[in-house]
Formats: C-alpha cells, sequence, structure tokens
C-alpha cells in the first residue's frame, strides 16, 4: 500500500494504439509492489509473492488499476509427531 500511494493520482501513460495501459507503466508498478514485498520476504513475513498488472485495463474510462498481488503464507507447525521404535541398530 505504502509504496504503491506515490503513485495515486499521478500520470498514468497509455498506449497511443489501444488506450489501454502502457507495457512499460505497468512493469513500473510491478517492480514496485514487487519491491515492497521483497522487504517482507527477506522479514520472513511471507514465503513467496507474485504482482501482476492487466495491461488491457481503460484506466481513462475508469479512473482505477487493478493489480494482483499472490501472497504465499508462512506456515506454522502447532503439532510435530513422531514414531519411536526398539531396533537392534539404526536404519533396520
Amino acid at each position: 500500500y505504502v509504496a504503491l500511494t506515490p503513485k495515486v493520482n499521478g500520470p498514468v501513460y497509455v498506449d497511443p494504439d489501444s488506450g489501454k495501459l502502457s507495457a512499460s507503466y505497468c512493469q513500473d508498478l510491478e517492480e514496485t509492489a514487487e519491491a515492497a514485498l521483497q522487504v517482507m520476504l527477506r522479514a520472513g513475513e511471507i514465503s513467496g509473492k507474485k504482482v501482476t498488472v492487466d495491461p488491457n485495463q481503460d484506466v481513462n474510462a475508469t479512473s482505477e488499476i487493478v493489480c494482483s498481488f499472490e501472497l504465499v503464507p508462512v506456515g506454522t507447525a502447532r503439532k510435530i509427531s513422531g514414531t519411536i521404535k526398539f531396533v537392534k541398530k539404526p536404519g533396520n
């Protein structure tokens, strides 16, 4: 949220032929969000991430850009189980 806030109310460059988002603008948004999520990944807050911005959006018609954030959560081991058995030697 904090990383993308400076992009709100800023210029959005569109493809002059289609009127849709330009590839470079989509890439800029994706890289900005990925960098912020990389901090969370290094801190151990998430296990993985992916950000996608569909260029087929008409920001001039909607004034909105939809980004897709896929986050892989960190798991929690609430229980650990094991088996104990008696053997003549380990590995048998």
